[in-house]
């Protein structure tokens, strides 16, 4: 809940199995109500797991409409399009779209998003979209995939952002936005919505500090925002490369976006994996999150599909590794 109201988070998946019950828990500890998820070409047991996990939550795990249509359009898109056609996304007070490697934390009050709007509306008043800047994590130098927690087993982030703050110094990071469901956007887009007249029509859209964004950002198609100023109560921390190991998985996968960019992108495990601050804040769960998570593997079939999933990613590196053609790519991400 924030403000009262529910937040469904909308999500796109292909093989996130061994990570999907800390995602779930955390969010659902910071306030989430509901989550709809679109999967697709899954065989490490995400289908299943989010199924599972419906029996118990308000998750729900739907194919991708892309699997019909593969030439047309890229997954994410074609997702939160079909998304807009369920009762329960038109219902939903708020929607998010995030992924599974974005975990949303709070640092006002209890680390709930209910914790967020009040601190945000003591600054800015009632507000309809907060957009979240991106915090990358790097790898921290961890190597081989294991069944540690994300959020612990992650520390260091990518970037010197205590340095930049003391030079006063700005670093620009792409957002996610939470934004009421009852607002005409004209296009509701991954990292946030667009409307052009959104300042005009009398409406509040604020950052991750509760600052008033002005017209210059909001009825624009900005997708950054400056991280050092906009995170005092909230942040998106986003382990993109996560090990070394679990990156090799990534790159099989592919992108959710739908074309080659992690291969293309040659650069991209060379911009995340940098050595920036330390970030502790957010390494334990909440007593929330984690009797959550505890709550989640209890439940045998749970664990099971969890113990499985890793087991699959684990299969996948050892593969991928006796093929001449990612020897380089090993070698790139420090893989002996």
């Amino acid at each position: 809940m924030m403000n009262g109201e529910t937040v469904m988070i909308v999500s796109t998946m292909r093989n996130e199995g061994p990570y999907i019950l800390e995602w779930v828990a955390h969010h659902l500890s910071v306030g989430v109500d509901e989550f709809l998820i679109f999967t697709n070409d899954c065989d490490d047991g995400t289908d299943a797991i989010l199924s599972r996990l419906g029996r118990f939550h308000r998750v729900t795990q739907v194919p991708n409409p892309k699997v019909m249509f593969r030439e047309k359009g890229n997954w994410q898109v074609m997702a939160q399009r079909y998304a807009q056609q369920f009762g329960d996304y038109r219902t939903a007070d708020w929607i998010y779209h995030t992924d599974a490697d974005e975990f949303l934390h709070i640092r006002a009050g209890d680390g709930t998003l209910e914790d967020f709007y009040k601190a945000a509306a003591d600054k800015s008043g009632d507000f309809h979209a907060v957009s979240f800047s991106s915090m990358p994590f790097s790898s921290g130098n961890q190597k081989a995939l294991d069944d540690q927690l994300v959020q612990s087993r992650y520390t260091q982030m990518s970037k010197s952002y205590g340095a930049s703050r003391e030079e006063g110094t700005p670093v620009l990071t792409a957002v996610k936005t939470m934004f009421r469901n009852d607002v005409s956007f004209d296009l509701r887009r991954n990292h946030r919505p667009y409307m052009a007249d959104f300042s005009g029509q009398g409406l509040t859209w604020v950052d991750g500090s509760g600052r008033w964004l002005g017209p210059d950002y909001t009825d624009s198609r900005i997708k950054a925002l400056d991280a050092v100023s906009s995170t005092d109560l909230a942040q998106m921390s986003h382990y993109a490369i996560k090990c070394a190991e679990a990156y090799m998985v990534k790159l099989d996968r592919g992108d959710v976006v739908g074309s080659d960019r992690l291969g293309k992108q040659s650069n991209y495990w060379k911009n995340y994996n940098t050595q920036g601050d330390e970030e502790f804040a957010f390494a334990t769960l909440s007593p929330k999150a984690q009797a959550l998570l505890d709550g989640f593997l209890a439940d045998p079939e749970l664990a099971q599909l969890h113990r499985e999933a890793l087991d699959v990613h684990k299969a996948k590196v050892a593969a991928m590794r006796e093929k001449p053609e990612w020897e380089a790519v090993a070698s790139h991400i420090g893989l002996e």
